[in-house]
């Protein structure tokens, strides 16, 4: 159905003290349907907004990017200006997602959720480590994500 990513990160900024705000929130109807297949399912088993910032990448960035400080830069800007980017004020507890780059060349839809769940380096560059759903994937480098996608945007969402 998609989502998971979304759905994943929003977990994690509950479980680490964001609290539901607006239309920022899930709730949970009965146990029909727990890992509902379909939006029937989900319809079932689980109230939230609609369109919901909780389980959607492209709404996720259009309700928290009006709330928090963001900063894009292209994945190829990252892989070049590694240390530039790990010395801004992003935390473990931010959020990170992957955007298209629209025909005008700025960011487009956000395509991807991530969680910043620590530190780390690679090609002895310091980096952030990300751990996201849709391919379970944990503490994977920002650097490593970044080389793979040059030509798309990366927005950090300034959470904590």
């Amino acid at each position: 159905m998609g989502g998971d990513c979304a759905n994943f990160v929003s977990q994690c900024m509950l479980a680490g003290g964001v609290h539901y705000q607006d239309t920022w929130w899930i709730e949970k109807l009965n146990n029909s349907h727990p890992r509902p297949n379909n939006s029937s399912e989900l319809d079932d088993s689980w109230s939230l907004a609609n369109p919901s910032p909780w389980i959607s990448a492209v709404e996720f960035n259009e309700f928290w990017s009006s709330r928090v400080v963001t900063t894009d830069y292209l994945g190829s800007y990252i892989t070049s200006h590694s240390d530039e980017v790990f010395f801004q004020n992003y935390f473990a507890g931010d959020v990170v997602q992957i955007l298209s780059k629209n025909i005008w060349g700025n960011p487009g839809k956000a395509e991807h959720t991530m969680f910043m769940t620590g530190y780390g380096s690679y090609n002895n560059q310091m980096s952030f480590l990300l751990t996201y759903h849709s391919g379970s994937t944990k503490d994977k480098n920002l650097l490593q994500i970044a080389e793979s996608n040059p030509n798309r945007y990366f927005r950090f969402f300034k959470i904590i």
